[in-house]
């Protein structure tokens, strides 16, 4: 990759903060906050931590503070793609606070199943996690709403990732309605929206075509997918994520759309190996949020809340290195299974865009949870352009597909994605919101 240097990125990503303000007229923002290992920059209320403070900063913020133990849970098992992120920034946490912060974390749902995390967070079982905010529709229209607007994204696992990652991270951040979702469900969002990773339609036999597609019963995982499925002749049927693999080795169905990370957690390569995927729209795209109880977070001394918030940047790039193992991992899987990873053919492409520039017009003018669709979606649309822009300045390549991908990421430094970090957290995506 000719990525440009770290200075220009930041440069791009304090110039990026400006629009947000744009985008806080429309989403009704707050903002967000993360510091590296730099020194202080302005000064927090009392007892709290400098904005961009250093590590030893905050582990001397700690010393007169008693230990903390927080119990938390992953999707997968130690290690797993799905766990390394979040086991990245726990790790993180406890250095930074002298290990006065630790972790009591729990493996592969163990405490609770995907349907019920966010309510096992709120009454106790658990103190924080990711869950996944398609799971309730009514209680979070917002950013259900902004899941909906992840169609109009590329689906490519490097540039279509990136400005996917960025768009959902700085809107989340933004909205002020969002974070009040969470809340009402007793939940604080240190991350309220981030992307998972384009998702891919997997099936068990090769479909590549309306006409292979026609008839087809596929797992559906978002509120779109029912009306996306039934442009191309699927029908959707609905289940958890514990329910895919049965139900694909059953014969129940015959597809699933589903992200890459998830598809490692589930082993759906194994039953349905014939990944397929449109470059440029998707199908409305699977996201996590990090959660923590919130009466337990407002409870927290402010270094400890401040410090949760400010290493979100070691959480998201964490991510961001899982999610392109799990790409990897749906590249060799596709094949040890005999299947392979595919563009649809060009009708399908052009059924998929039709349906999706029609689902973004109507949501101009009705937009469950939203009081002015025309303006989400447009400021929606305008975020979603200016991240491609911003990751295709960087130097990341659109062109990389998945068939070039692991040749790609095997030339590449340690820090191929340091530019990337860099504008978006260089900037005023995290600060805003950073508690004080």
């Amino acid at each position: 990759m000719s990525a440009k240097s770290s200075r220009s990125a930041v440069t791009r990503g304090v110039q990026m903060s400006a629009i947000v303000v744009a985008s806080v007229l429309a989403l009704t923002a707050c903002g967000g906050g993360g510091g590296g290992e730099g020194g202080s920059t302005a000064e927090p209320s009392s007892g709290g931590v400098p904005y961009g403070a250093s590590k030893a900063e905050y582990q001397a913020a700690f010393e007169d503070i008693d230990p903390i133990t927080l119990i938390t849970q992953t999707a997968g098992a130690p290690g797993n793609v799905t766990s390394e992120y979040f086991e990245a920034y726990q790790d993180a946490i406890t250095d930074w606070s002298g290990g006065k912060i630790t972790f009591e974390t729990n493996y592969a749902y163990s405490i609770a199943p995907p349907t019920e995390v966010s309510a096992a967070i709120a009454d106790g079982r658990l103190d924080m996690s990711y869950t996944i905010p398609a799971y309730h529709p009514e209680e979070l229209p917002t950013a259900n709403a902004l899941i909906d607007m992840s169609i109009s994204g590329q689906q490519t696992p490097l540039v279509g990732y990136l400005q996917l990652m960025g768009w959902s991270v700085e809107l989340s951040l933004a909205s002020e309605e969002i974070r009040s979702e969470f809340e009402r469900m007793d939940l604080y969002p240190l991350l309220p929206v981030y992307s998972l990773g384009p998702d891919v339609f997997t099936c068990a036999e090769p479909r590549s075509d309306l006409a292979e597609l026609q008839g087809a019963t596929a797992r559906m995982g978002a509120r779109l997918h029912a009306e996306q499925l039934g442009a191309l002749g699927v029908q959707g049927v609905s289940m958890s994520l514990a329910e895919i693999y049965e139900a694909l080795q059953r014969g129940v169905i015959d597809c699933t759309v589903i992200n890459p990370l998830t598809a490692s957690i589930t082993g759906t390569i194994e039953i349905a190996p014939n990944a397929r995927y449109v470059p440029e729209t998707g199908f409305s795209g699977g996201v996590g949020a990090l959660v923590i109880n919130n009466d337990l977070f407002a409870s927290l001394p402010l270094p400890a809340r401040q410090l949760l918030h400010d290493r979100l940047d070691v959480f998201v790039e964490a991510q961001i290195a899982s999610v392109q193992g799990a790409f990897l991992e749906l590249v060799t899987a596709t094949e040890e299974h005999g299947g392979t990873v595919e563009v649809f053919e060009q009708d399908v492409r052009d059924a998929l865009a039709e349906v999706n520039a029609d689902i973004i017009e109507a949501s101009k003018t009705s937009l469950t949870g939203v009081a002015d669709p025309g303006a989400f979606v447009d400021t929606s649309e305008a975020a979603m352009k200016r991240w491609y822009d911003i990751v295709v300045d960087l130097g990341y390549d659109p062109e990389i597909t998945y068939d070039d991908f692991a040749q790609w990421q095997a030339a590449q430094p340690a820090d191929v994605f340091g530019p990337f970090l860099d504008a978006l957290f260089g900037g005023d995506v995290l600060s805003a919101s950073r508690p004080s």
